[in-house]
């Protein structure tokens, strides 16, 4: 992937029985505090580290919500 787009790996525990989404969701967090901004997965790798298959996790900044203006 692109190295310059902020990125985190969550160990293979962090992703088994049920906790991925919550692993992300934590990750998220975490990475928009380090970053400023709101971020949005951009996308999911695969990494074999010593056996273990982590998860790499690439981020882009979330775009806005458009909303309607009413008159």
């Amino acid at each position: 992937m692109i190295d310059n787009m902020p990125h985190c790996e969550l160990p293979q525990q962090w992703t088994m029985n049920g906790k991925l989404a919550a692993s992300i969701e934590f990750a998220r967090e975490a990475m928009s505090l380090r970053v400023g901004h709101e971020v949005e997965i951009a996308a999911l790798e695969t990494v074999d580290r010593e056996g273990h298959a982590n998860l790499r996790v690439y981020w882009r900044r979330m775009r806005p919500a458009l909303r309607a203006v009413n008159e």
